[in-house]
């Protein structure tokens, strides 16, 4: 059965069918972007990071350049050098991310340590908290991650919830029974703190045989939520697609950024689909601003739990960086009736 219907879903119409659903049961996969605001930085600023190491050891070149991650001329100067020598990825390719973790890391020890360097004495963000609260309130049964940042975990302990930790050290873990008070938190590249860390190519092509036989077999009657992954993992975008593509009651939302899907996440959705499953892409102003919207809309009408929605929201750090106002083609009614009052002139002028 070919389903030729659009694989995009309006935010709006997400937030409407998760509320409709609040009787099932949903996991979280959380990719990279869902840490930013929490202080830890993206993929593509750990290639700039690898990148300038790169430089600054072959090169020779003892010229002091401006953090890449903020200069674009430091960006191009680095990427000229790296393309004169026939030896490294195109900017952009798919394959940066793990060429440039092995070439900079070869021991992985020292990858190990880079990251574990990356999440020193971060905090979880509003987003983290807000889930957390989605698993005290019996929603999200499980977190699925390709992070190393533990911010999870410290969420989870933070809000007094039991995180039981799945990594490859431990996989035998998740075939456990659930428990109301437990966080099943699926670490799918591995932890910092454990021996186990995916990062290179051969690493992210063969994800673990047994995530996903349990992957197959979890999400048959549960859906899942993906935010904040960008689907650059071809094992791991294999996996669902294996999960997905079983008969079973479990949807997909797959929440990006940006109004177009990457073609690969059009691939997996239209697979989905073709087996009679339900699937969509939605448009998404990020990780944290989903939870809220969520949080915010499900319980609208739940005064205790709007109550412990409002006092999370006062650790919103108001140095966060705030973003110029913008509406995004296509109808803008809803801002037109919340924004705009008439105005009305003076009969007389004094």
């Amino acid at each position: 059965m070919t389903n030729h219907t659009s694989i995009y879903l309006e935010f709006d119409s997400f937030l409407r069918s998760i509320k409709q659903n609040l009787d099932g049961s949903f996991g979280v996969l959380l990719g990279a972007g869902a840490s930013i605001s929490s202080g830890i930085q993206s993929a593509n600023d750990c290639i700039w990071d690898w990148k300038e190491s790169i430089y600054q050891t072959l090169s020779g070149n003892q010229q002091k350049l401006v953090d890449p991650k903020k200069s674009e001329r430091s960006r191009m100067i680095i990427q000229q050098w790296l393309d004169a020598q026939n030896d490294f990825p195109q900017a952009g390719s798919p394959n940066e991310y793990s060429f440039y973790a092995e070439r900079t890391y070869k021991i992985e020890a020292d990858r190990i340590k880079y990251f574990q360097n990356l999440c020193q004495g971060k905090i979880p963000y509003v987003g983290y908290k807000l889930l957390c609260l989605l698993n005290k309130y019996g929603i999200v049964k499980s977190v699925w991650s390709t992070n190393f940042d533990g911010l999870v975990e410290r969420a989870a302990q933070q809000a007094n919830i039991t995180p039981i930790t799945i990594n490859l050290d431990c996989v035998d873990r998740i075939y456990r029974t659930e428990s109301s008070n437990e966080l099943l938190y699926i670490a799918l590249h591995g932890d910092y703190k454990y021996s186990t860390l995916k990062n290179t190519a051969k690493e992210l092509d063969s994800q673990h045989e047994e995530f996903v036989v349990a992957m197959r077999r979890y999400f048959i009657d549960k859906s899942l939520i993906v935010l904040g992954y960008s689907g650059r993992d071809r094992s791991l975008m294999d996996a669902i697609n294996q999960a997905f593509t079983d008969k079973g009651a479990g949807r997909l939302y797959w929440c990006g950024y940006g109004k177009n899907a990457a073609l690969e996440v059009q691939n997996l959705i239209q697979n989905i689909r073709n087996t009679g499953r339900i699937a969509y892409y939605i448009d998404t102003n990020g990780f944290d601003n989903v939870m809220l919207s969520l949080m915010k809309f499900c319980f609208n009408e739940d005064v205790a739990k709007q109550k412990e929605i409002n006092e999370i929201l006062k650790i919103i750090n108001t140095d966060q960086p705030i973003l110029p106002f913008h509406i995004k083609n296509g109808i803008t009614k809803k801002y037109l009736k919340s924004n705009l009052f008439p105005v009305t002139f003076p009969k007389e002028i004094l």
